[in-house]
Order: C-alpha cells, then sequence, then structure tokens
C-alpha cells in the first residue's frame, strides 16, 4: 500500500485521492497494508467527520474496492465500522456487501 494514497484517505482528502489514483492507475486501490488492512480500514480510521468518511468510503467501494475483504485479524471494514460506532459506514458497507452478492450471482 503506497504511504502517501494512505495518508490521503486517513485524511479524508478525496480530490488528492483522485488525483493520485489518476497519476498511478487504479490499480493502487486495491493494495493492502502488511496487515492485510485495506484504504476502507485507514478511511474509517477519523471518525470526526462522519460526511467526509462515507465520501471517501463510496468512492472507494464505487472504484471496486471488496468491502468483505479481511485483514490479519480477521476484521473486515464492516467489524471496524461497528467497533467506532459508525452506523453510516456500516449501512454502506453492507450495501456494497449486498450489491456485490446481487451482481456475483
Amino acid at each position: 500500500m503506497n504511504k502517501n494514497l494512505k495518508e490521503f484517505v486517513e485524511r479524508q482528502e478525496i480530490d488528492s485521492i483522485k488525483e493520485f489514483v489518476k497519476e498511478n492507475g487504479e490499480a493502487c486501490l486495491f493494495e493492502n497494508d502488511e496487515t492485510g488492512k485495506s484504504l476502507l480500514y485507514y478511511a474509517l480510521q477519523n471518525n470526526v467527520d462522519r460526511g467526509r468518511v462515507l465520501v471517501v468510503m463510496q468512492y472507494l467501494l464505487n472504484m471496486g474496492v471488496d468491502p468483505s475483504s479481511v485483514d490479519s485479524s480477521f476484521k473486515s471494514a464492516l467489524d471496524y465500522a461497528k467497533e467506532y460506532g459508525n452506523m453510516p459506514a456500516m449501512a454502506l458497507i453492507g450495501q456494497a456487501i449486498n450489491k456485490r452478492m446481487i451482481e456475483n450471482q
């Protein structure tokens, strides 16, 4: 996982994220860190401005980041959203998981 991209996601800098992806390609969105955490996990880290969290998460999900991937602790972004008490993020991730299930039938 690219350190700069991870920091943009952690700070919910959506314009910087989009510019980084434009310059480096979409594949960078699908790289996990050394513990298996995806960018969705890092989007959830700044739980202060939930509106910005949701904007970044929606972008990542729309770009195809897997909402059901798990890290080395076998926890998904949905598990972390639940831990942080972020109900809107839980709903967004749940919708993305349902959408993927329907598309893969």
